[in-house]
């Protein structure tokens, strides 16, 4: 099963959530599940915004 995470800044982007979504993940599913994480696109008018860099997002999803 693959999983899309949308990285938003200062809501889901911390590296403690990461690990939460992981074990729950794991126990849910096992070894079945890959999280693909991407950065948030800026939407004009949304009150989301994007991680800050793009590097972020790659050490956020090591």
């Amino acid at each position: 099963m693959s999983i899309e995470c949308a990285l938003i800044r200062d809501v889901n982007d911390q590296p403690w959530r990461a690990d939460m979504l992981g074990k729950k993940l794991h126990k849910a599913l096992g070894s079945r599940v890959h999280v693909n994480v991407i950065p948030l696109k800026p939407t004009p008018g949304s009150k989301w915004t994007p991680r800050r860099n793009l590097l972020s997002v790659r050490s956020f999803a090591a």
